[in-house]
């Protein structure tokens, strides 16, 4: 199947993709790069990683300087849609129907989820196949987050290079956005070697979240670790302080 807009499904990576993908942003990780807790002093991004290469400079709209951060989901998907609504959003959005939607649910989270596979998601020409996780709530079966990864392991087109110039794109896009004072962190240090490279959170308590993760190391000749990037996670979450999730 081949969308009406240009994206090809690939169903095999639909179908293989979720479980693995499920249980990596279900871990503590992506709860604590959401938490407003107090984070490791910001520093500098050419500092964190292994040195991959020369960004291609694709091409990215940026949003007009200063405008308000809304968080309201992803594109024309919103939180508190039902499965139905986020469906015809999908639709909209890539042309995806049918088989190239695949239904999961997270095994530990008990939320269902609604996962599709596109490419060129983020630069429109860099970025290889990206998975994207329409999470509902475990008790609303509602919108409640949508979850977005990169990982190398899963396409040759995701190399460190072009997730770290993914990440940086999208970072300079969420900073050119206004949140309330307060509520951004940049370039902070998770306690595993992984990087938040943006999280803010607006008006409305909404919250964004992109980290970059991968095997730390220490490179022949550097005097510091640094990071071969593997995996770039981009999640929007309606209410990370109060989850609508299975709780034991």
């Amino acid at each position: 199947m081949t969308s009406r807009r240009g994206f090809t499904p690939d169903l095999h990576a639909c179908r293989d993709w979720p479980q693995r993908i499920l249980h990596t942003v279900s871990t503590g990780l992506l709860a604590a790069a959401l938490s407003f807790a107090p984070l490791t002093d910001s520093v500098r991004a050419e500092d964190l990683f292994t040195a991959v290469g020369t960004p291609s400079n694709p091409a990215v709209v940026s949003p007009q300087p200063g405008a308000t951060a809304r968080l309201n989901g992803f594109r024309s998907a919103r939180f508190g849609m039902d499965e139905d609504g986020v469906r015809q959003a999908i639709s909209t959005d890539f042309g995806l129907e049918g088989h190239a939607v695949h239904v999961s649910e997270n095994p530990e989270q008990r939320t269902p989820v609604l996962t599709i596979v596109v490419q060129h998601l983020a630069s429109g020409k860099s970025d290889g196949r990206a998975a994207v996780h329409y999470v509902f709530g475990y008790r609303s079966h509602l919108l409640s987050a949508v979850h977005i990864t990169w990982e190398t392991a899963q396409d040759p087109a995701n190399t460190p290079s072009t997730l770290l110039e993914t990440g940086s794109l999208l970072q300079a896009y969420f900073e050119r956005l206004s949140f309330p004072s307060g509520r951004t962190a940049t370039n902070a240090v998770m306690t595993d070697g992984s990087v938040i490279l943006f999280r803010g959170m607006d008006p409305q308590g909404h919250t964004v979240a992109l980290l970059i993760t991968g095997q730390v190391g220490r490179p022949d000749g550097a005097q510091v670790e640094r990071m071969t990037p593997s995996a770039l996670i981009l999640a929007y979450t309606e209410n990370p302080e109060r989850p609508d999730i299975f709780r034991p």
